[in-house]
């Protein structure tokens, strides 16, 4: 990667070529199936606030309502996640804001949302779905220790 503009990479899958970028001055890295952001993991540059209980963990799960979707620019394309309004109803802390904008048909003009809500649904499913597995995994190693035959 380059610090002087953006590193530009193809791969060749058969018929199909695909593109990658990075965003210049940033740490996204763009696709033609939509963003990765790679996030730092060490702890060496992280403030740890503390660790996801399991009972926090099962609230938040229980309470995400997975939805399939398309964003209004690319309609055909299905994707699965959450709404950053169902997020923000169990966390507020995990919602970022930026202004958003988006074309609208009717009025045949670009839509600016000045307080457009974001999230990661991959570090949101990540981050409580294992202190959930977790529980789930001790609690059928405790019922199968109750019967297992004497």
């Amino acid at each position: 990667a380059s610090a002087c503009g953006p590193y530009i990479g193809t791969f060749d899958s058969g018929s199909f070529g695909s593109y990658w970028y990075f965003l210049q001055g940033g740490s996204v890295i763009q696709t033609n199936n939509g963003n990765i952001t790679p996030v730092a993991s060490d702890e060496r540059v992280k403030n740890i606030v503390r660790e996801i209980s399991e009972d926090e963990a099962v609230a938040m799960i229980s309470g995400l309502k997975p939805i399939r979707y398309a964003y209004k620019w690319t309609p055909d394309q299905i994707r699965v996640g959450y709404s950053a309004q169902n997020v923000e109803a169990l966390d507020q802390e995990l919602v970022q804001f930026s202004q958003l904008s988006v074309w609208d048909d009717e009025a045949e003009e670009n839509i600016i949302i000045e307080d457009g809500k974001i999230i990661d649904p991959g570090e949101i499913g990540a981050a409580y779905l294992v202190p959930v597995v977790q529980q789930l995994l001790r609690r059928v190693s405790e019922l199968e220790e109750r019967i297992k035959p004497l």
